[in-house]
C-alpha cells in the first residue's frame, strides 16, 4: 500500500467509514485475456482517429465545393455508421475488461 492509500484509510477510519473491500485476485488466464482485450482496444483507436480525419476532410471538401451536399451526406452517414460500430466494440471491450477486474487507463 502506498503512502496516499494509507492516509486515506487512516482518515476513513477516523470518520467511521467501513474498511474498503479488497479486490479479488486475478488469475493468470484473466490477466492474459485482459491484456488481449487492451491490445484490441489499442488497435481500434487508430481506426476511429482515421475515420474522424476522413470526416474532417469530407467537410473541407464540401466547403471548398469539390463535392455536392448529397454525396457529402451519403459519405458522412457511412462514416458515422463505422464510427458507431467501433464505439460499440470499444464499449463492449471496456465492459469485459472491467468485469474481469482490470483497470482502464483513460
Amino acid at each position: 500500500m502506498g503512502l496516499m492509500e494509507k492516509v486515506k484509510v487512516f482518515l476513513k477510519r477516523l470518520t467511521g467509514a467501513p474498511p474498503p473491500i479488497p479486490k479479488p485476485p486475478i488469475t493468470a488466464e484473466e490477466e492474459e485475456e485482459i491484456n488481449n482485450l487492451k491490445k484490441a482496444l489499442e488497435e481500434l483507436k487508430p481506426k476511429k482517429e482515421e475515420i474522424n480525419l476522413e470526416l474532417k476532410k469530407l467537410d473541407a471538401d464540401f466547403l471548398l465545393g469539390k463535392i455536392d451536399a448529397r454525396k457529402r451526406d451519403q459519405n458522412y452517414i457511412k462514416l458515422m455508421r463505422e464510427t458507431m460500430k467501433i464505439n460499440r466494440e470499444i464499449a463492449t471491450i471496456r465492459q469485459r475488461i472491467i468485469s474481469l477486474g482490470g483497470v482502464i487507463e483513460i
